[in-house]
């Protein structure tokens, strides 16, 4: 696996070619639920038409990260929500 390359693919196509253990860090802004539609099709995290399909999906993509990431390192996380 490159680690010098922009992957254009689902999050979870990249690490799951990654080796356990091998990122010293992870800095994501996942899409919050329900806000915008970034036309990656069906499945797309944020879609959800549950609140809790929208965690269950970042409790996939998060697991995965445990997975690839060291020991010691660190996941920094962006999320939010809106209001009218």
């Amino acid at each position: 696996m490159d680690f010098f390359k922009i992957y254009n693919e689902s999050c979870m196509e990249t690490m799951s070619r990654m080796e356990d253990e091998s990122v010293n860090c992870i800095v994501t802004s996942p899409p919050y639920f329900a806000q915008r539609i970034y036309g990656n099709g069906e499945g797309e995290i944020g879609l959800a038409t549950k609140p809790t399909d929208y965690i269950d999906s970042l409790v996939s993509v998060f697991s995965e990260a445990h997975r690839v990431l060291k020991k010691d390192g660190n996941l920094f996380v962006n999320i939010g929500d809106t209001y009218n």
